[in-house]
């Protein structure tokens, strides 16, 4: 088990560690909010905080 980050090199590791037969178990912990339960995908980030709250 290891903490996701979606950093280029960290990813590589992860999918190299697959690669090899392992099972790597991932857990969200970077942020307050997990990005699956945001109602964007985080490539349509608003850049101003008020349209993220609203």
């Amino acid at each position: 088990m290891c903490e996701q980050i979606e950093a280029p090199e960290e990813v590589e590791q992860i999918k190299k560690l697959g690669a090899a037969g392992f099972e790597v178990l991932n857990l969200w912990q970077s942020s307050m909010l997990d990005p699956h339960d945001l109602p964007f995908d985080l490539k349509n980030m608003p850049n101003i905080y008020t349209q993220f709250r609203q």
